[in-house]
C-alpha cells in the first residue's frame, strides 16, 4: 500500500530499493502496484528500478500483469516490458514458458513492429524450437540497425545454429552491423559454437 500511494520519487525510489534487495518474491498485489507504475511513470529512474525489481520476479502474475498493457502502451515502455521479460529468460526464471512464447509469437507476427528481433532473441532464450527461424527471418527482413542490436542481445547464448545466420552479415555495407557480428563472435561461446566457425 506504501507503493501505490507513494507520491514522492524518493519514497518510491527507496521502496523499489528495498525490494530489489530483499531478493524474495512478490505478491500479486505489489507486482500490480510495480507494473501501475511501469503503466504510468515517467521518471527514467523508477522505471528502471521498477525492470530491476520486475525483472527478479518469476511469478504467473507478473508476466500476465505486464502482457495486460503491452498494446496500449507507448513503445519506449514496450521495450521495458521486453527488458523484464528477456532478463527472466537469460536467468531462466520462467515460470509461464507457454505464455511467454504466446506473447512473444503475437510481437513476431507484427511485421512492423520494432520489436519483433527482441521476441525472436527472447524465443531463442527460452529454448523455442522454432526461434532459429524467427531469428533468421528477422535478421533477413530487419534494418542493419535493428539486426545490430538484435546480434549484440546474442552475445554469450550464441549456439552452432546461430553461426550459419551470421555469414551473409559479414557482408553488409552497414559498418555498425558487421562490428555487431564481430562482437556477438568474439563473445563467450561453448565449444561447439566454436567448432562450427
Amino acid at each position: 500500500k506504501l507503493l501505490a500511494g507513494a507520491e514522492d520519487a524518493y519514497v518510491t525510489l527507496n521502496l523499489l530499493d528495498a525490494l530489489i534487495g530483499a531478493s524474495q518474491p512478490c505478491g500479486a498485489e505489489v507486482i500490480r502496484a510495480v507494473v501501475q507504475i511501469l503503466k504510468t511513470g515517467t521518471n527514467e529512474e523508477i522505471l528502471e528500478r521498477v525492470v530491476e525489481l520486475l525483472g527478479q520476479q518469476a511469478r504467473r502474475h507478473t508476466l500476465d500483469n505486464l502482457t495486460g498493457f503491452f498494446e496500449k502502451t507507448e513503445p519506449r515502455k514496450q521495450g521495458l516490458i521486453l527488458d523484464v521479460v528477456e532478463r527472466q529468460a537469460r536467468e531462466h526464471r520462467v515460470e509461464n514458458k507457454a505464455g511467454l512464447s504466446e506473447f512473444l509469437y503475437k510481437i513476431l507476427r507484427q511485421p512492423q513492429s520494432p520489436l519483433r528481433g527482441r521476441a525472436a532473441v527472447v524465443l531463442w532464450l527460452l529454448g523455442d524450437d522454432d526461434a532459429v527461424q524467427s531469428l533468421k527471418d528477422v535478421l533477413r527482413e530487419a534494418p542493419a540497425e535493428q539486426c545490430a542490436s538484435l546480434l549484440r542481445r546474442l552475445t554469450g547464448s550464441l549456439q552452432p545454429e546461430i553461426v550459419g545466420l551470421l555469414a551473409p552479415l559479414l557482408r553488409s555495407d552497414s559498418q555498425p552491423l558487421q562490428e555487431a557480428v564481430r562482437d556477438t563472435l568474439q563473445g563467450e561461446l561453448c565449444p561447439q559454437t566454436r567448432d562450427k566457425l
